[in-house]
């Protein structure tokens, strides 16, 4: 496997956030989740969910905002987000596109600056 698609750990004191979204073609529902590991790989919480009818792009973002909002209640500050979407990136980063409007304000109302210490955008693997 090409190391650029392996898991990375994050920087000592942080921990990684690595979420996923994805819709069934043939029903139009989506699913999202993700896992949260501290600097040693170590598992620290999973989740995962039905979203319902949307498209791959927001099951990304909620899959995101779920993610951000178990780290944030298992009192989690210092989160390194990675991410398969340049467009989930940008819209953390401040530019959202105007189909993620409602996901970008849920992520927006939740002051995530003192948290996010790292966002990195990676590809998929095609393996």
């Amino acid at each position: 496997m090409d190391r650029r698609h392996r898991w990375q750990p994050p920087r000592t004191e942080t921990v990684k956030l690595n979420t996923d979204g994805a819709v069934d073609t043939r029903t139009g529902n989506a699913k999202g989740g993700g896992v949260l590991r501290d600097n040693d790989g170590q598992w620290l919480g999973g989740f995962n969910r039905n979203i319902g009818r949307c498209s791959a792009f927001h099951a990304e973002l909620w899959a995101l905002f779920d993610g951000l909002t178990l780290g944030w209640e298992r009192g989690l500050r210092d989160i390194e987000v990675q991410l398969h979407n340049k467009e989930d990136v940008e819209i953390l980063q401040g530019y959202p596109h105007i189909e993620a409007n409602g996901v970008a304000n849920a992520l927006a109302r939740i002051d995530w600056n003192d948290s996010l210490v790292g966002i990195e955008d990676i590809k998929r693997s095609t393996e």
